[in-house]
């Protein structure tokens, strides 16, 4: 994806989308594209947090460990998703393990540059924190999903965490291994209820991918 087009992208989805115009011409002014092919990491939790990205196009996958455990998949991230920026707050470690699941274009915004922004708009940093809201919007989400009662509601809020309203008939390439993982669910519990959501005609199977098809329903069943 060329630069411009991944600009546009980012412009209209996500948290670049929710800021001014002006505030966008010259956030993007310093992006730096990054192309990253599948499997590749962008960072582990060893990196530096010398910046902040943008997914303009491809999918990636969101390992966490928390503490000593051994990562797991907890999300897979599509266009408009923003993330690194709470390491680089604060001066902290990396919160996770990014990798590509599939060919995936990524603008960086360098510390360097931020720090410049903060003469034009002082409050850059304040608008940086919306991008934790919404990835604490994300954990909380996740911790519903594990505390939820049934197996039929973890498997629905972690496909509702997956996909999203205003593009619902996007195609995931995802197993249904994969959705056990981020369900914390044994794969054989998972897919008899996503074998149940199909028939009902609310999700798609594919060959190691998913479509949602009635988003309102699998919604109203969480």
């Amino acid at each position: 994806m060329e630069l411009l087009r991944a600009m546009s992208v980012l412009r209209t989805k996500g948290w670049l989308s929710r800021q001014d115009r002006t505030f966008q011409d010259a956030l993007l002014d310093g992006a730096t594209p990054r192309y990253i092919a599948p499997g590749e990491a962008v960072y582990d939790l060893a990196a530096d947090a010398d910046g902040f990205f943008g997914l303009a196009d491809g999918f990636l996958d969101v390992l966490i460990a928390p503490g000593q455990a051994t990562p797991s998949l907890a999300h897979i991230a599509r266009p408009g998703w923003w993330f690194g920026e709470a390491a680089l707050i604060n001066r902290s470690p990396r919160r996770g393990h990014i990798t590509a699941r599939t060919k995936s274009t990524l603008l960086f915004f360098s510390e360097h540059h931020v720090t410049d922004l903060q003469r034009q708009h002082p409050d850059v940093w304040r608008r940086i924190a919306g991008i934790t809201v919404d990835q604490l919007d994300l954990a909380l989400a996740l911790g519903a999903g594990y505390a939820a009662k049934d197996v039929g509601t973890q498997v629905r809020y972690a496909l509702c965490r997956l996909f999203e309203p205003k593009n619902p008939t996007l195609t995931l390439p995802v197993t249904q291994s994969e959705i056990a993982e981020i369900a914390g669910l044994s794969r054989n519990a998972t897919g008899t209820v996503l074998k149940a959501l199909e028939a009902r005609g609310v999700i798609e199977i594919g060959y190691r991918n998913l479509r949602v098809l009635a988003f309102d329903k699998l919604q109203d069943d969480t």
